[in-house]
């Protein structure tokens, strides 16, 4: 099924392509090949996600769907935008954000083959993994629409105070990306509470007391920052060196979205409690160990 992955990836790439075109030329043609590149990228991805998640989800870790799924979202979130603005351009945005989450997916995935001794949580009712997973990935999606109406604010900020024409890329007013960017941090302030909570919930009995977190978790550190700085600059000390509060509120979503991208960063390059990665010889004994059990299983479908 990785051929389904490449195939996602690579219509998500065309797509973006005719996207760039839409800086030199705007026909219907190009409307038309960048349409059918993202529904082929899209139906690829929709269907290796359903074989990932449903069809071999004894061996999927969750860091695997958590990366498909917030790129798949975030696809989503496109198609949505584009019905009702389709003179912006928000597939030079969203497509360049979805494909690196894809590849992190993948890059993950080889690093960190399913092991149940691997999670945190292994002992705690599967409801709260549910939730904690999902409202880190619900803040992950948030995070990147207001970084996107951050991008989108700041460019058509910019053409107005120069008095640029408007040319061939159509921003949307300064007065929406404004209220988007307002709404997607309350909304990630909110969520990544309640993904600290749930975090804590998850953690054994012994890590309660006195160590309220697993402060060697760069997920865990960079979560809480993210969340104290909302609290902090969103609410409690707004920023002052800006004029305008739509300026502020723009500069804050590029901010939280800098920390997502450091927080995964090194969550994918260390060794977590959430993305463990593994050694050759961890690799090799995984497989043993799973295949003991499952003697039936074709060891292609675990990896």
């Amino acid at each position: 099924m990785i051929e389904l992955g490449i195939c996602c990836i690579f219509g998500y790439a065309m797509a973006f392509f005719f996207e760039l075109l839409r800086l030199f030329c705007r026909n219907a043609i190009r409307n038309f090949f960048a349409f059918f590149w993202l529904l082929i990228g899209f139906s690829s991805h929709t269907i290796f996600l359903y074989y990932r998640h449903v069809v071999s989800s004894n061996y999927v870790n969750g860091a695997e769907i958590y990366f498909l799924t917030s790129a798949w979202s975030l696809i989503l979130i496109y198609f949505y935008l584009s019905l009702y603005h389709r003179d912006t351009p928000f597939g030079l945005f969203f497509l360049p954000i979805s494909i690196l989450l894809i590849i992190c997916g993948f890059v993950i995935s080889y690093n960190t083959p399913y092991n149940p001794a691997n999670s945190i949580a292994s002992h705690n009712p599967p409801i709260l993994k549910m939730f904690h997973a999902m409202t880190f990935f619900l803040a992950t999606s948030s995070i990147c629409i207001g970084f996107v109406a951050g991008l989108l604010y700041l460019a058509q900020d910019w053409r107005l105070k120069h008095k640029k024409p408007v040319g061939i890329l159509k921003f949307p007013s300064i007065e929406w990306s404004a209220s988007i960017c307002k709404k997607t941090l309350g909304a990630s302030t909110f969520i990544l509470a309640a993904t600290i909570y749930y975090g804590w919930l998850l953690q054994p009995q012994q890590s309660k007391s006195p160590n309220i977190v697993l402060l060697h978790d760069p997920l865990v550190i960079g979560t809480i920052l993210m969340f104290v700085f909302l609290v902090l600059f969103s609410g409690i000390l707004p920023l002052k060196i800006f004029k305008t509060e739509g300026k502020q509120v723009a500069t804050l979503t590029l901010i939280t979205f800098l920390f997502l991208a450091l927080t995964i960063f090194f969550g994918i390059l260390s060794k977590n409690a959430h993305w463990k990665r593994i050694t050759p010889k961890e690799k090799t004994a995984c497989i043993r160990k799973i295949t003991v059990h499952e003697t039936n299983t074709p060891l292609t479908q675990i990896f």
